[in-house]
C-alpha cells in the first residue's frame, strides 16, 4: 500500500504509515472506548450500551466516587507534548488518578513507544 518497505504482516497490521490516520486510529479508538466501558462497569457507573464496539464515551463521566476522562486535555505549568491521555481514572475516594495510554506498536517498537509514552 505505501511502496515504502516489503508488506510483511507485521508492516501491514502496525507499521503502514498509510494505514495509520484510518485503519489504526479505528482500533485504537475502539479498545480504547472498550476500556472505558470496563472501568464504567467497574465502578458500577450506568451506560447505555453492553457491546464494546457500541459504547460511545463521553468527555467525562462522573459519579460521587469516580471521574473518568476521554481523551481530556491536561493542563501543565511546563511544556509537555504529550498532554490528552487516551482516559483518566479519578478516585476520588482514594485520591488517586490512573492515566491509561493505548498504543499498537510492532513489537521491535515497543520499547521505543514505552519511552514516548512516558514523556507525557
Amino acid at each position: 500500500m505505501c511502496r515504502e518497505v516489503d508488506e510483511t504482516v507485521s508492516h501491514i497490521v502496525a507499521g503502514c504509515q498509510t494505514l495509520a490516520g484510518t485503519e489504526y486510529l479505528k482500533k485504537h479508538d475502539s479498545v480504547a472506548a472498550a476500556l472505558h466501558l470496563e472501568i464504567c462497569r467497574h465502578y458500577r457507573i450506568p451506560t447505555t450500551e453492553r457491546q464494546p464496539w457500541l459504547h460511545k464515551p463521553e468527555a467525562v463521566t462522573e459519579t460521587e466516587q469516580v471521574k473518568v476522562l476521554w481523551y481530556f486535555e491536561i493542563k501543565t505549568d511546563r511544556i509537555v507534548t504529550a498532554r490528552r491521555p487516551d482516559l483518566i481514572v479519578i478516585d476520588k475516594q482514594e485520591k488517586t488518578a490512573k492515566i491509561i495510554d493505548v498504543a499498537f506498536p510492532l513489537d521491535k517498537n515497543v520499547r521505543d513507544e514505552e519511552v514516548q509514552k512516558g514523556q507525557m
